[in-house]
């Protein structure tokens, strides 16, 4: 019997959960050189892994930012959640991690209107497993 296919939005939730665990992990090598610590990206505290959240500068409601790397960084629950993001410490710290000019161009490429098919979602839940994998083997460096 053939597999049943996964709906649009359980497979979106998957990639959801495989960028974010990504992004965390990409963060906290890159800060720390390990898996285990990273920093907000909005108020510098130092958190385990396992605090941190993966917070959109752009919101996530906007499909066309929602899974750019560059548009995620590991968030406090303080500053993604109850602050709303933080955007007034994550605007300039953003600028500072990847350039102005990328920050303009988010914020530009919000509005684009993007429409992912079932093959883009399956192609990027095995991207994000492919580069987790990588990360935690030890075979990524920030």
């Amino acid at each position: 019997m053939p597999k049943k296919k996964l709906t649009i939005a359980k497979l979106k939730k998957k990639l959801q959960v495989h960028f974010n665990k990504y992004i965390r992990l990409r963060d906290c090598l890159a800060h720390s050189g390990n898996l285990y610590e990273g920093i907000c990206i909005s108020c510098d505290a130092l958190l385990p892994f396992e605090k941190l959240q993966a917070g959109h500068f752009i919101p996530s409601t906007y499909l066309a930012v929602r899974f750019d790397e560059d548009n995620v960084h590991a968030q406090c629950i303080g500053c993604n959640m109850y602050r709303s993001g933080n955007l007034i410490e994550y605007r300039p710290r953003l600028i500072d991690k990847i350039t102005e000019e990328k920050v303009d161009d988010l914020e530009f490429k919000r509005h684009d209107n993007v429409k992912f098919t079932r093959q883009d979602y399956e192609d990027l839940i095995e991207l994000y497993k492919f580069k987790l994998n990588e990360i935690q083997n030890g075979k990524i460096d920030f």
